[in-house]
């Protein structure tokens, strides 16, 4: 094998620098010692579907057309979820296998329906179930049951840490025996637990202890490519992640100033709108009642209460919170802009940091200060809730939000040597992996061949080779049933992805 890779979603060095220093990482403070690594700069939002599809394709979010887990409606506000049929551009799979490689991908976010490539692919948590149109070839489906019969696409959304432990076990043996069922030149394998443990079980501070369950899960990241390095002898090995994760603080709600600026309208049938005032009141009660939220695991305990939530009106609303993460839809976008940015300066540490608005786009883009731990959620559809959610009793609050820093390392006989400071940029990942395994690199491409990462030597001696090819994606049927869709969607909720 050419080439390992293994995605940590969400893994970060702080959490793992610790352990590797104490001896609980072994394997990958080996592969640190004798190769190179660096802080891997993410997206922009830092979460899994855009940052993993540009980690694939080498290109930024615009251009490869994956924004969020969902996409709105504007007309009835509702939304419904996105997956790998939405990316536009084709993957460094298929211009590995262009080149003559055969490649395999197991677990990757956002990558249902399975694409067709020379090898095999197992979708990740955006495929409504295992079947055949999430795995290919057909055949791989029965040798990964038999392999892994507990193998799921549910993610860890609270509880007990070992079914989460179980889970990641499964997978391995689920990529072993793909790979012995269908060798292959380039083996990507994504774990989620180190993202969903997180999320639910950070302490509150920075220092995560040895026992900790999130140590425990990255202790088996470990376990696991120990095992994958021994079976499959790959030249060389990557282990990167999708963006980082840390402590959050307060929880951004976009909704709050587009509800103030009258652009957002408070709406529902009579009954809902004559029971509000009952429903917010329940609604403290039972905040109150409840222990401090610890993720996305403890989120939607309303219960039947729930069902007298707020609505909107969206005929007389002019702007939305979109699908949340910081994107706002509206057709008087300055106006928009005006009143989220005004609610910001009004903060002593203004949790917005900048916009980015989009030719011909009714969306902008807000980007938070998450490393001053801000986070940012599905949108929140109740105009009394505040602008900054503090309150760790609220179910849309996470213990941890997502970091623009993850984790890249390289280890083989062509990688440089050390720990770079500076961070790598997530477009940079999908040319510097081709170029690894020996294949010709698109031309147009928004990253490069990240230097600093291949030895000197060999990059004099093999200069990365560039040419024209094909890199818009056929268009794909997104294959997933009302009932798939719903499966997905219950998914997303789980995780507090989703309101």
């Amino acid at each position: 094998m050419k080439l390992l890779v293994l995605g940590l979603d969400a893994a970060t060095w702080t959490v793992a620098e610790p352990l590797m220093s104490s001896g609980h990482m072994p394997t990958l403070a080996a592969l640190a010692g004798d190769g190179w690594s660096a802080p891997l700069l993410s997206t922009d939002p830092p979460i899994t579907p855009p940052a993993w599809t540009t980690i694939l394709t080498g290109m930024d979010p615009a251009r490869h057309g994956v924004y969020s887990f969902c996409r709105p409606d504007p007309q009835s506000g509702l939304v419904s979820s996105t997956n790998g049929a939405d990316r536009r551009v084709r993957t460094l799979f298929d211009y590995l296998g262009d080149s003559g490689a055969t490649c395999g991908a197991v677990n990757i976010p956002w990558t249902y329906p399975a694409d067709a490539w020379p090898g095999f692919a197992v979708s990740g948590f955006d495929a409504p179930a295992l079947d055949g149109a999430s795995v290919h070839p057909s055949e791989a489906l029965s040798v990964l049951r038999g392999a892994a019969p507990d193998y799921s696409l549910h993610a860890y959304h609270g509880g007990p840490v070992e079914p989460a432990l179980a889970q990641m076990r499964a997978k391995t043996e689920a990529i072993l025996a793909l790979a012995r069922f269908c060798p292959v030149d380039v083996l990507f394998a994504v774990l989620m637990e180190t993202d969903t443990v997180a999320h639910v079980t950070w302490p509150g501070g920075d220092e995560i202890a040895p026992d900790h369950p999130l140590s425990r899960v990255y202790r088996e990241a470990d376990d696991g490519l120990a095992r994958l390095i021994d079976e499959l002898s790959p030249e060389t090995v990557a282990v990167v992640s999708d963006h980082g994760i840390g402590p959050c603080h307060s929880l951004v709600n976009f909704s709050r100033p587009l509800f103030r600026a009258g652009l957002m309208r408070q709406g529902g049938s009579p009954v809902q709108r004559a029971v509000l005032p009952a429903y917010r009141a329940a609604r403290w009660v039972h905040r109150r009642l409840r222990r401090p939220v610890q993720g996305p695991g403890d989120a939607g305990g309303g219960g039947r209460i729930n069902r007298w939530a707020p609505r909107v009106d969206w005929e007389q609303s002019l702007a939305h919170s979109g699908v949340g993460f910081g994107w706002v839809h509206a057709s008087d976008l300055d106006a928009a802009v005006e009143a989220v940015m005004n609610a910001s300066s009004s903060e002593s540490t203004p949790p917005v940091t900048s916009v980015t608005r989009y030719d011909a786009s009714p969306e902008v883009l807000f980007s938070i200060d998450v490393d001053a731990g801000y986070w940012m959620g599905p949108p929140i559809l109740d105009a009394a809730e505040p602008f900054l959610i503090r309150d760790r009793r609220h179910p849309a609050f996470q213990a941890a939000g997502h970091r623009r820093e993850g984790l890249c390392l390289i280890a083989g006989p062509h990688a440089a040597r050390g720990r770079a400071p500076d961070p790598v940029p997530a477009r940079n990942l999908a040319p510097t992996l081709i170029y690894l395994a020996g294949g010709d690199i698109p031309e147009g491409l928004d990253g490069s061949v990240h230097s600093d990462a291949i030895d000197a030597g060999h990059l004099l001696a093999e200069t990365p080779r560039a040419r024209p090819m094909q890199t818009e994606r056929e268009p794909v049927e997104p294959h997933a049933s009302a009932g798939g869709a719903e499966a997905v969607e219950r998914r997303l909720r789980d995780l507090g992805y989703l309101e």
